[in-house]
């Protein structure tokens, strides 16, 4: 299987190794006597988790935008007169 993320998605693909090697070191640094295997799975865990969280944080802030913005809106239409 090859990884081949595009670097027009804005993120360069030496960043996401160098990310999963540090996970890599520190998960081996604090805990040597793991085989290869189950770091890759315990490094997999973290970062996808570490995913989730930055989703359901980005889709909490979008619906308190949306709220926003449907508040401003409504505020708008109170303020500005009505042309009849």
């Amino acid at each position: 299987m090859k990884f081949n993320p595009s670097e027009d998605e804005g993120i360069d693909p030496k960043v996401v190794v160098e990310e999963v090697q540090k996970e890599i070191l520190k998960m081996t640094n604090s805990s040597y006597k793991l085989d290869p295997a189950k770091v890759a799975i315990l490094v997999a865990l973290k970062m996808t988790f570490e995913k989730c969280k930055l989703e359901a944080e980005y889709k909490g802030n979008i619906k308190k935008l949306q709220a926003s913005a449907t508040d401003a809106l409504r505020l708008i239409e109170e303020v500005t007169p009505s042309t009849l």
